[in-house]
């Protein structure tokens, strides 16, 4: 039988190993987080703003200066959960380097269906996401899109994520509106917008407006403000281009019969 000395001595090795494993674990533990190297903190959340642009290796006119470009600037944030929150909505679920290709590849084959010489502009797209509100339990991202591909202009429009921190989900409209209450919230809605626009209460929109059959509709694009649910109408929803977008804000206190207990959680930590 070992003496309790002998197993002492037995133990102590093993002790050192273990010790020696559990720093190391904790070393690298730490590297991961210093090397995410984060500029900014919001939310409990450290993230960097990520910028990149890529280039076709067509030039158009023969340009050296003039091709077409990807630019894509965005927040990359330590919790991979909200990174991909990011994909889903704003880069139609994929990495931005994925869009990217596929679009200088459309206007690469563009160019060997046309001829370089018969190819007079270069395309772009621009996707600039930002972080448009830091509101106690939501946090708002607004992405800036730009897309050329030929014609007078360009088209343009903004999109919002709406992210509920603390149960790491993307907010949408249905969970926000009381089963049944839609048409309470159309209702509200077209009185604000026929106040912003300038109209009396049975005044057709008439051809100033796109609504489909003359009927007042919300869009589909929204985002929280201190005070308020605010919609946007894309360029061409409801108005011609030269109009630009159309900003609808319903203040919560308008509202508040038709939202859900979760809503009014959520605005309570504003």
């Amino acid at each position: 039988m070992k003496s309790p000395l002998s197993i002492l001595y037995l133990l102590i090795p093993i002790a050192l190993f273990i010790g020696a494993c559990n720093n190391k674990q904790s070393s690298s533990n730490n590297n991961n987080q210093e090397d995410f190297n984060s500029d900014y903190s919001i939310a409990d959340s450290s993230y960097k703003i990520i910028s990149e642009t890529w280039h076709s290796d067509y030039f158009v006119g023969r340009e050296l200066q003039d091709s077409t470009v990807v630019k894509a600037s965005y927040p990359k944030f330590q919790q991979q959960w909200i990174n991909t929150l990011i994909n889903e909505h704003f880069f139609e679920n994929a990495e931005p380097e994925h869009l990217a290709n596929g679009f200088i590849l459309g206007f690469d084959e563009f160019v060997e269906d046309m001829g370089v010489e018969n190819v007079r502009f270069p395309w772009m797209l621009s996707r600039e996401v930002n972080i448009a509100g830091n509101l106690g339990q939501v946090l708002v991202l607004k992405n800036k899109f730009y897309e050329f591909t030929g014609g007078a202009h360009g088209n343009y429009y903004s999109q919002y994520l709406n992210i509920d921190m603390h149960n790491q989900q993307a907010i949408a409209l249905k969970d926000l509106i009381q089963h049944g209450k839609q048409p309470t919230l159309l209702e509200t809605a077209e009185q604000l917008f026929r106040d912003q626009e300038g109209l009396t209460a049975n005044e057709p929109f008439g051809e100033g407006y796109f609504f489909h059959d003359g009927q007042f509709s919300l869009p589909e694009t929204f985002h929280f403000e201190s005070d308020a649910l605010v919609f946007t109408y894309h360029v061409y929803a409801i108005k011609p281009y030269s109009e630009g977008e159309t900003e609808l804000k319903i203040p919560f206190k308008e509202i508040q019969q038709v939202l859900t207990d979760y809503a009014l959680e959520l605005i309570d930590t504003f």
